[in-house]
């Protein structure tokens, strides 16, 4: 948890505490009647519940511990004298849970992926983003078959990666996942970017992408428009720029940055799409893989502090902060995926024609290979 919300919710959670042992220390001296218990178990459910919906408790030992009270005053209600000492004693060992269950680490930047059978790419695709200054990712492995549990393990256990295994038809499974952690990351993690394994967020002027968000959301945290009058900016619209085959027929034996890098012009249409980085707590929900709702009085923004209201930014500079895009990669894998193209992953096909297609091989772009040096040393340690 942040450092900002952990003592404030610290406090909220103690004082709360000690005004509910207070309270039923006076209610168990006066000999308690079964409806003075039942009041004060909805006082427990009641308390359980804000904290849920204010601090995002939820399935956290916080949780467990207000369920097992209610438990005991189930028991106390029924006769069972001795639940009264089990109470209390749960009410003080609550005080302590709160150190062990919230941790004041500071989380710059998380990620949430929804993957299926990216064993290939996945190392790389984790490896670059913790040089770029990612610290947590929430993955969402969507039934592989491949090797992807095995590459996503070491990360699990040092607890850079939490793993959720989701079903469903991939679209919709897409934007409830992502809104599963914009939940998660609420007090937990300054950012937050919805991005896949083909593409790699790419800082222009800064060594890291969280020192071009910091600058991103320093130079333009509140900016009037005309649209919208004043707002704060709760996330940043990263444009892509995608790349293509490199002339690559199959799958290239190196890494995707290294192996891949010829891209469209700016101008291609397809670039005009973008990419959220948010900060949590400024968003209401995930509608759409690229954009977001804002809580009032937030807006997305581009990397120059323009006005982006949906999925789309069609004057991207790119020059700040971008999202390289290798959708093409190799011609047979590029053919494979139109070949076994689903209309229920409707959302997944981004490139609408051939032409589109040749025109991503236009410009050779070697910008992300500055990176490339530490990127092997972190790979093949």
């Amino acid at each position: 948890m942040l450092p900002e919300f952990y003592d404030r919710f610290k406090k909220e959670y103690q004082d709360t505490l000690c005004e509910l042992k207070t309270l039923f220390m006076r209610k168990a001296g006066e000999g308690a009647s079964v409806g003075d218990l039942s009041v004060f178990q909805q006082r427990i459910i009641d308390t359980c519940t804000s904290f849920e919906n204010t601090w995002l408790t939820e399935d956290c030992p916080i949780t467990k511990a207000f369920e097992d009270i209610c438990e005991e005053l189930y028991l106390l209600s029924e006769g069972d004298k001795e639940a009264s000492g089990r109470i209390e004693r749960l009410l003080d060992n609550a005080v302590d849970l709160f150190d062990r269950s919230q941790d004041r680490e500071e989380r710059k930047l998380a990620i949430a992926l929804i993957e299926k059978n990216e064993e290939r790419y996945l190392k790389e695709w984790l490896e670059y983003h913790l040089l770029m200054g990612a610290d947590h990712f929430y993955v969402y492995d969507h039934g592989s078959t491949d090797g992807s549990m095995e590459i996503l393990q070491p990360y699990i256990a040092q607890g850079i990666i939490e793993l959720f295994q989701v079903e469903g038809e991939y679209l919709p499974t897409q934007i409830r996942v992502y809104n599963d952690a914009l939940k998660r990351s609420g007090y937990s993690s300054r950012y937050l970017a919805f991005i896949d394994t083909d593409e790699f967020l790419v800082p222009m002027k800064h060594d890291k992408v969280t020192d071009a968000i910091d600058y991103i959301f320093r130079s333009y945290e509140d900016t009037p428009f005309k649209a919208v009058g004043s707002c704060a900016a709760g996330g940043i619209g990263v444009n892509w720029r995608v790349y293509g085959s490199s002339g690559h027929q199959t799958p290239a034996e190196g890494l995707v940055i290294e192996e891949y890098h010829h891209r469209g012009p700016d101008d291609l249409m397809i670039n005009s799409h973008i990419k959220t980085i948010c900060k949590p707590l400024a968003v209401k929900q995930i509608v759409n893989p690229h954009f977001a709702i804002y809580e009032p009085g937030y807006w997305c923004i581009s990397e120059h502090g323009s006005l982006i209201p949906g999925p789309f930014f069609y004057d991207s500079k790119g020059d700040i902060l971008r999202l390289n895009h290798y959708y093409v990669k190799s011609e047979q894998e590029y053919m494979s995926r139109r070949l076994n193209f689903k209309r229920s992953e409707a959302g997944r096909q981004r490139i609408q024609t051939e032409e589109e297609v040749k025109r991503t091989n236009e410009v050779e772009d070697n910008v992300i290979k500055r990176f490339l040096p530490a990127l092997k040393e972190a790979m093949y340690k």
